[in-house]
């Protein structure tokens, strides 16, 4: 059924599920239904998929540093995210991992500020498409993240960690001081 009403669907979040569902059931219009889902795409800093336009996040700086706000909400903000996770998830099967870098930085940029999405069915969604591509990118070797913890008073200092494939899953603990109060930071 699906593969015979793929064509007629005008919705971006419709159409990522039934192409997806398409590519699950490994049926002969899969192919078809990424093509008719790329013509959705939209672009701009990142490419994803919604009906209407969803301007980029803000950014603020402070203390010369960019900082990313937490999103804002948009109308069909958890379809657009929902719609370009099944993107994502079509782009790493059909291997155009290449491809697959602006969606999942687009992804990325639309978490709220406790590092969910809009709602729970979009968070689980955008986790597993995020997932996938992880798993995907093979460049373990090449891993190497040096994370910087400042904070905006002096007498917080200024910490570091740097992850390579050997010690990523470790859990660091900073110490910080301030006003005679402990903080510890888990990184």
């Amino acid at each position: 059924y699906l593969a015979s009403r793929y064509m007629f669907i005008n919705d971006a979040c419709q159409l990522s599920i039934t192409a997806d569902t398409l590519e699950v059931a490994k049926h002969r219009e899969k192919d078809n239904a990424f093509l008719r889902l790329r013509t959705f795409r939209r672009t701009g800093e990142f490419v994803y998929w919604a009906n209407k336009e969803i301007p980029p996040n803000v950014v603020n700086i402070i203390n010369t540093v960019p900082i990313m706000e937490p999103r804002d909400y948009f109308e069909n903000l958890e379809n657009s995210v929902m719609a370009t996770s099944y993107a994502l998830m079509l782009y790493l099967a059909h291997n155009q991992l290449s491809d697959s870098v602006p969606i999942m930085k687009w992804i990325v940029s639309q978490h709220k500020h406790l590092m969910f999405w809009s709602s729970t069915q979009d968070t689980l969604l955008a986790l597993e498409a995020l997932s996938e591509y992880a798993y995907r990118e093979t460049n373990r070797d090449f891993y190497k993240l040096t994370l910087y913890l400042t904070g905006t008073a002096k007498q917080w200092g200024q910490y570091q960690v740097t992850l390579n494939k050997t010690n990523f899953a470790q859990l660091f603990l900073f110490q910080v001081n301030y006003a005679n109060i402990v903080f510890y930071v888990p990184v």
